[in-house]
């Protein structure tokens, strides 16, 4: 039978849990990658980005993050504003084996092919 202290024991131990899933959240590795747009699809919340991957063009998917800050010159632009062959600089985590995209800044031009750790 559920007492008093068995329900605060078990809400104590929900909390615990919930907060280390927020703190793992919290410290998941940002990458940076830059490419050009290829895709946008609005209603899935979604932008293919193409880049230079050891010297060979490859495409991803990205998810939009539900905060993802999405700029042109540091204002504020829409997923729509993006365009195919726009160049842009996109930091991003991995996520239950999603990429997903928290910040996609369009760039005045391509930059030098340059990706660190291949997302």
């Amino acid at each position: 039978m559920w007492n008093g202290k068995s329900i605060l024991g078990g809400m104590v131990i929900a909390v615990v849990l919930l907060s280390g899933t927020v703190a793992m959240a919290a410290t998941e590795k940002m990458h940076l990658i830059y490419g050009q747009v290829k895709k946008v699809d609005a209603a899935a919340d979604t932008v293919a980005v193409l880049a230079d991957v050891k010297n060979k063009q490859k495409e991803f998917t990205f998810h939009l993050a539900p905060q993802a800050s999405l700029t042109d010159q540091g204002k504020k632009i829409m997923l729509g504003d993006l365009k195919e062959g726009s160049p842009v600089a996109l930091h991003y985590t991995h996520d239950k084996g999603e990429l997903l995209a928290h910040s996609i800044s369009l760039r005045d031009q391509a930059p030098e092919p340059s990706v660190g750790k291949k997302p």
